[in-house]
């Protein structure tokens, strides 16, 4: 998170339009990993305060409020078990822009764009591409609800239904 309010701080020297960067999550709860008090203040010190926004809690059924809002999802993670963000914006037809680790590339499975979490400017060059260019975000939004059907239930639940066949004849 902390590249991202960096690459956050590069963005707004660069592109002044309308932008924010919204970080959900319950960070009474820990979400941020005891960090908290560390992002409010690397927030002040880049001067980003009038540009990012911490939501605390958010339930899941007013996630896709936050999707269908959003310009793009940006998910910096390092230590991404699987990646449920991803295809939940997917869905929502949102862009994505992930870390180029674990699960992340398999999951957005070319819909999206990969980073290095570690490189400020990686991720700086990864926001100004979805902010400025809508043939891209257009791109990325198609391709992203295609790739998140291969995650629904019912495909899930066909997959399963193969193996235990399969396993049953064999």
């Amino acid at each position: 998170i902390q590249a991202l309010l960096r690459a956050a701080a590069i963005v707004q020297r660069e592109e002044r339009g309308p932008w924010r960067v919204v970080l959900v999550g319950d960070h009474q709860g820990d979400s941020f990993l005891g960090c908290y008090r560390e992002l409010n203040e690397l927030v002040r010190s880049l001067r980003l305060e009038d540009r990012v926004s911490f939501t605390g809690f958010v339930p899941d059924e007013d996630l896709v409020l936050l999707y269908n809002a959003a310009a793009m999802l940006v998910l910096p993670s390092k230590g991404e078990g699987f990646g449920l963000p991803v295809v939940e914006a997917m869905a929502c037809g949102l862009p994505v822009a992930a870390s180029d680790c674990n699960s992340l590339p398999e999951v957005l499975g070319g819909a999206g764009l990969l980073f290095d979490p570690d490189s400020d400017s990686t991720v700086a060059a990864c926001l100004l591409r979805l902010l400025r260019e809508p043939v891209l975000r257009a791109d990325l939004r198609a391709r992203g609800l295609v790739r998140a059907e291969a995650y629904s239930w019912g495909t899930g639940a066909d997959a399963m239904v193969r193996v235990l066949e399969e396993a049953a004849l064999g």
